[in-house]
């Protein structure tokens, strides 16, 4: 339950169940109708969406965690199950919740907050049959628009009596996702930059370049580009393995969107050099020759490069969907740390 001047359905507290979602129960509008009657008598401007018969639960009806980033893909690995997150951030530890009927919450706590706080960034996953369907005519709904995710097939929407609460489902899966954040229009904002993925993913980012070298110099790894485009977006993506993508995205583009564009890949190896040396050896390959370096490129695959530096313990893929470019960017010396 929120202040009486706050406009806004949060995810199910603790405590709370929730049997069904928004996008389904006719009953919860009936409520919402209600609640906005009595609260107009009374002087109020509260919101309140339910999503199915709330009835108190027993802790046992609940397994609630708070988690670094790690520890949450842990949990993640060990469930098996897709669930979605908004990426990481700094500053914060993860509240992981998960109910008897399958709901998980991702909730992102600050030091100052405990694991049962809902005012706070959460991202719930709800298992539903059909839910893209559900979540298409959800958005269909008086009220109710369409957000661009950036994510091939993925729809979102909200409601303007909604503002902190996005609603978000993909053709073939069946959860549907809501992401709430307690600042109006945040949730959408994190939607439309395409933040929205599982945490199996890792992170997902749209930099612009003074962003993406302050998020370089974050990581504390060593992040390899061909160097500074102008009128692109950096699209930065981390995966819990500790790869990292950044793609040069024309502006326009989303975050996420499908296509060929041009990336740089780095990988954490192991003796990179030799194994990069070795691969340029295979049948197939053809050997780059490059001072302080192994690079090669496959035949069947001319549009990437791979390169290794002596003394790295990465590799790196330049791809570009015109091979002669990617090529030239790593015999040319483009490719170099971020900073």
């Amino acid at each position: 339950m929120q202040s009486s001047d706050d406009k806004q359905s949060t995810p199910a507290p603790p405590g709370r169940s929730r049997r069904s979602t928004v996008s389904v129960n006719k009953r919860s509008l009936l409520r919402l109708a209600a609640v906005l009657v009595i609260a107009l008598l009374a002087g109020l401007v509260a919101w309140f969406i339910t999503t199915g018969n709330d009835h108190s639960s027993k802790s046992s009806d609940a397994t609630a965690t708070v988690v670094s980033e790690q520890g949450l893909q842990t949990l993640v690995t060990a469930l098996g199950e897709p669930i979605f997150w908004v990426g990481p951030e700094q500053g914060v530890r993860y509240g992981f919740e998960r109910r008897s009927g399958g709901q998980v919450y991702v909730r992102y706590l600050t030091d100052k907050m405990s694991s049962d706080t809902v005012a706070t960034l959460t991202v719930g996953t709800y298992p539903m049959a059909n839910a893209y369907a559900k979540t298409v005519a959800l958005g269909k709904r008086s009220g109710w628009k369409q957000l661009a995710t950036g994510v091939g097939g993925a729809t979102a929407f909200t409601s303007t009596a909604l503002p902190r609460n996005v609603y978000l489902a993909q053709p073939g899966l069946n959860y549907q996702i809501e992401i709430y954040d307690p600042t109006s229009g945040r949730a959408a904002a994190l939607v439309q930059a395409g933040r929205a993925l599982p945490v199996a993913q890792g992170e997902r980012l749209g930099l612009t370049l003074d962003e993406l070298k302050t998020r370089v110099a974050s990581l504390g790894k060593t992040v390899y580009w061909v160097g500074p485009k102008p009128g692109v977006i950096y699209e930065y993506t981390r995966s819990p393995g500790g790869n990292v993508y950044l793609r040069y995205l024309p502006k326009g583009v989303a975050v996420g969107s499908s296509g060929a564009y041009p990336t740089v890949g780095i990988y954490p190896m192991a003796k990179a050099t030799a194994k990069t040396r070795a691969a340029a050896g295979r049948v197939g390959s053809v050997p780059v020759k490059l001072a302080g370096a192994e690079a090669f490129y496959s035949k069947s695959k001319p549009t990437s490069v791979y390169i290794a530096f002596v003394g790295s313990d990465s590799q790196i893929e330049v791809y570009d969907p015109v091979p002669a470019r990617a090529l030239a960017a790593v015999k040319s010396g483009q490719v170099r740390p971020v900073g």
